[in-house]
Protein backbone atom coordinates (compact mmCIF):
# COMPACT_ATOMS: atom_id res chain seq x y z
CA UNK A 1 0.00 0.00 0.00
CA UNK A 2 1.66 3.22 -0.86
CA UNK A 3 1.65 6.31 1.38
CA UNK A 4 -0.66 9.03 1.23
CA UNK A 5 0.54 12.22 1.96
CA UNK A 6 -1.67 14.60 3.90
CA UNK A 7 -1.30 18.43 3.87
CA UNK A 8 -3.12 21.28 5.78
CA UNK A 9 -4.59 24.41 4.06
CA UNK A 10 -3.39 27.20 6.06
CA UNK A 11 -4.29 31.03 5.82
CA UNK A 12 -1.93 32.70 6.58
CA UNK A 13 2.05 32.43 7.73
CA UNK A 14 0.85 32.60 11.24
CA UNK A 15 0.10 29.06 11.69
CA UNK A 16 3.66 28.22 10.59
CA UNK A 17 6.52 27.39 12.96
CA UNK A 18 10.15 27.18 12.68
CA UNK A 19 11.15 23.16 11.83
CA UNK A 20 7.91 22.22 10.15
CA UNK A 21 7.64 21.99 6.38
CA UNK A 22 5.39 23.49 4.02
CA UNK A 23 4.48 23.80 0.58
CA UNK A 24 3.37 26.85 -1.37
CA UNK A 25 3.09 29.08 -4.91
CA UNK A 26 5.40 31.37 -4.94
CA UNK A 27 5.50 33.56 -8.20
CA UNK A 28 8.66 33.40 -10.14
CA UNK A 29 11.44 35.99 -9.34
CA UNK A 30 8.42 37.41 -6.46
CA UNK A 31 6.79 39.43 -9.26
CA UNK A 32 5.49 37.36 -12.19
CA UNK A 33 2.51 35.68 -12.85
CA UNK A 34 4.60 32.45 -13.34
CA UNK A 35 3.90 30.16 -10.17
CA UNK A 36 7.03 28.27 -8.71
CA UNK A 37 6.07 25.75 -6.04
CA UNK A 38 8.66 25.78 -3.03
CA UNK A 39 9.10 23.22 -0.93
CA UNK A 40 11.08 23.11 2.35
CA UNK A 41 11.73 23.35 6.26
CA UNK A 42 10.93 26.81 7.85
CA UNK A 43 14.01 27.88 9.30
CA UNK A 44 12.64 31.58 10.56
CA UNK A 45 9.33 33.39 10.72
CA UNK A 46 9.26 36.86 11.05
CA UNK A 47 7.80 40.33 10.39
CA UNK A 48 9.79 43.18 8.90
CA UNK A 49 8.48 46.33 7.29
CA UNK A 50 6.85 44.48 4.08
CA UNK A 51 4.88 42.44 6.33
CA UNK A 52 5.07 39.15 7.76
CA UNK A 53 7.73 36.48 6.02
CA UNK A 54 8.62 32.80 6.20
CA UNK A 55 12.17 31.25 5.39
CA UNK A 56 12.42 28.21 3.76
CA UNK A 57 15.42 25.99 3.34
CA UNK A 58 14.87 23.44 0.08
CA UNK A 59 16.13 20.80 -0.97
CA UNK A 60 19.96 21.04 -2.03
CA UNK A 61 20.00 23.40 0.58
CA UNK A 62 18.68 26.49 -1.05
CA UNK A 63 16.99 29.28 1.17
CA UNK A 64 13.92 31.50 0.21
CA UNK A 65 12.45 34.05 1.68
CA UNK A 66 8.72 34.54 1.25
CA UNK A 67 6.57 37.39 1.77
CA UNK A 68 3.48 36.17 3.42
CA UNK A 69 0.90 38.61 0.93
CA UNK A 70 2.66 36.82 -2.27
CA UNK A 71 2.37 33.26 -1.06
CA UNK A 72 -0.67 31.69 -2.62
CA UNK A 73 -1.19 28.08 -1.56
CA UNK A 74 0.62 27.68 1.66
CA UNK A 75 0.43 24.01 2.95
CA UNK A 76 1.83 22.27 5.83
CA UNK A 77 2.51 18.38 5.69
CA UNK A 78 0.73 16.93 8.38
Amino acid sequence: MASVQKFRNLRSTRYVKEGEVVTCLYPKHGRRNIMAQHTGKVVAVGSGPGGRYITVQGEGGIVRSLSESKIVKLRKHA
